[in-house]
């Protein structure tokens, strides 16, 4: 029979030998599945989520009253800091790549992502905004109304503004974005695609020695929606460069 001072020793060098993971949650992408699967195995002790609607809402808050121009990446860039500096071993969200922090903790911290067909990804979130009961991020208009709205063409830049670590707003051209998302694109240890989950747990298993299941999470409430061909192109047009990177994360991964 082993003692309980021995057992618990060899837990904590099992424990101990569970890889550092930065997860990049871009939305829609099948992200909340894979994040609920990793948090699962990492346990509540070692990992943390930072909440986007929290994080959100401290922005606008801050905003509203004229007091500083804070971006809601911005705060959630501190929380990855923050939790980086306190050892955490899985931490997870709706956060940039920063090629600052990955510099700095490059030897401590792997960096992942899951990634989904651009135009799919953009039509997914569109009718997850737009069925919402509440108003963080909520899409009031209708599907051909949103295409043709400012808001809805900035929508389409999701991946390299990800990558890139550009904000939706920034002046900076989206071939340039494109240029800066694919140097950072190949700084990620590892990058799966949710038409290919299986692959993507395989990939975790054979780099990480992590086992896990991935439950189908955030179901959106319309899951066959029926788009008019144009408008499909009108999509394609917007996604342009970020069906370029999604193309190319196929061909590198």
């Amino acid at each position: 029979m082993i003692p309980k001072n021995l057992s618990f020793q060899i837990k904590n060098v099992f424990s101990s030998l569970e890889p550092n993971i930065i997860f990049m949650h871009i939305p829609k992408t099948g992200g909340t599945s894979v994040d609920a699967s990793l948090r699962k195995v990492y346990g509540k002790n070692k990992s943390y989520k930072i909440d986007s609607i929290l994080t959100s809402k401290a922005a606008k808050k801050v905003n509203h009253k004229d007091l500083n121009n804070i971006n809601k990446f911005k705060i959630r860039e501190s929380l990855l800091l923050c939790e980086i500096a306190k050892e955490t071993k899985y931490i997870s969200g709706h956060f940039h790549f920063n090629q600052a922090i990955w510099e700095a903790y490059r030897d401590q911290y792997s960096w992942i992502t899951v990634l989904r067909d651009p135009v799919k990804r953009y039509i997914s979130q569109y009718f997850f905004d737009a069925h919402k009961p509440k108003d963080h991020a909520r899409v009031k208009l209708n599907f051909e109304q949103f295409v043709d709205s400012e808001r809805g063409k900035l929508r389409g830049q999701n991946y390299i503004n990800y990558f890139g670590n550009f904000s939706r707003q920034d002046s900076t051209d989206f071939s340039t974005r494109l240029e800066v998302a694919k140097e950072n694109f190949d700084k990620f240890s590892l990058v799966a695609f949710l038409d290919d989950l299986d692959t993507f747990k395989n990939d975790l298993q054979a780099k990480f020695n992590l086992t896990v299941k991935i439950p189908h999470k955030n179901k959106n409430p319309v899951s066959k929606p029926k788009i008019d061909e144009s408008v499909i192109k009108k999509i394609e047009k917007i996604c342009e460069y970020d069906l370029m990177l999604y193309a190319y994360a196929k061909e590198k991964f």
